[in-house]
């Protein structure tokens, strides 16, 4: 399970809408499974609508801020434009440097298709995708 206080969702959320029509992307960080801050981080892919990845300084900072702050990688986050909050192939291929080195982490998808945005989570190991309850505290 994941929990994600209120306003760190509708932080996640806004930025997604504001990077439309490109995907939004960024970092969560807290403790013990619980997500205390929310770090937006620019999509530098060359296919932003469709891909996305961290912009590598604000990456580097934003882990800085992390370990600064006492606090743990709790999840990446990115947004899907026109497809559904769960992960894609690619997704799943990425995952795989973040879990390298970050096991416990998980994927938190936003996605905005439909009038409401859904955000769901997953762990990835390998190939193997598993949804993890997330608690909206």
């Amino acid at each position: 399970m994941i929990q994600i206080p209120a306003r760190v969702r509708r932080q996640m959320i806004e930025y997604a809408a504001t990077e439309l029509p490109n995907e939004a992307c960024g970092l969560l960080a807290g403790r013990d499974g619980r997500v205390e801050m929310f770090f937006p981080i620019r999509n530098v892919h060359g296919d932003p609508q469709n891909r996305f990845e961290l912009a590598p300084k604000e990456y580097l900072e934003a882990m800085e801020q992390i370990d600064g702050a006492g606090l743990q990688l709790t999840a990446t986050f990115h947004s899907h434009t026109h497809t559904a909050a769960y992960p894609s192939p690619t997704d799943v291929d990425k995952s795989e440097g973040i879990q390298r080195f970050f096991p416990e982490t998980r994927f938190v998808l936003v996605s905005l298709q439909d009038q409401e945005p859904d955000l769901r989570a997953f762990a990835i190991v390998g190939d193997h995708i598993a949804e993890q309850e997330v608690r909206i505290v």
